[in-house]
C-alpha cells in the first residue's frame, strides 16, 4: 500500500475480420488517471468454497480489477455505491487467461465506487489476482 499514487490506465479494444484481414473496429483509450492515496493488490489472493471477502484498503474504492487465473470458475459478488450488489462469474483459465471484472473510475465522486467485493468458487481453492485503490 501506498500513498499519493497515480493508476494510469490505457486499453485498446480491437475487431478484426480474420479472413479478410480488416479492422472494423478500433478504439484505443490512454491517459485515464485516478490519483489515489491508498491501494492493495495480490498477485495470487486464494479464493475459497465459502464466502471469500477480498480486502479493500478504504471504505470505498474507486477502482477495482480481478482476474481469475485458475482453472474452476469463481463467482465474484460487487456492491456499489449506494449498495447495489452484482454477482458476477469469472470463468477458468482459456487461452492464457480468465475472465476478468474492472472498474475504474476518472474521479472519487459520490455516488459511485465499490464498498465490498467477495469471491466464491465451486470446487477447490482457486488463485484470482486483484489490484484495488482509492
Amino acid at each position: 500500500m501506498a500513498t499519493n499514487v497515480n493508476v494510469f490506465t490505457a486499453i485498446t479494444i480491437q475487431a478484426t475480420n480474420i479472413a479478410s484481414g480488416t479492422t472494423p473496429y478500433n478504439l484505443a483509450l490512454s491517459g485515464i488517471t485516478l490519483p489515489v492515496s491508498v491501494w492493495s493488490s495480490s498477485d495470487f489472493f486464494m479464493v475459497q468454497t465459502g464466502n471469500t471477502p477480498i480486502p479493500l484498503p478504504a471504505a470505498i474504492v474507486y477502482y477495482a480489477f480481478v482476474i481469475n487465473l485458475g482453472t474452476n470458475p469463481v463467482t465474484l459478488t460487487v456492491t456499489f455505491n449506494p449498495a447495489s450488489s452484482a454477482p458476477m462469474v469469472l470463468n477458468p483459465v482459456t487461452m492464457g487467461f480468465g475472465t476478468f471484472f474492472w472498474y475504474a473510475a476518472t474521479a472519487e465522486t459520490s455516488p459511485s465506487g465499490i464498498t465490498a467485493m467477495s469471491a466464491i468458487t465451486t470446487s477447490s481453492v482457486t488463485p484470482v489476482q486483484y489490484f484495488v485503490a482509492a
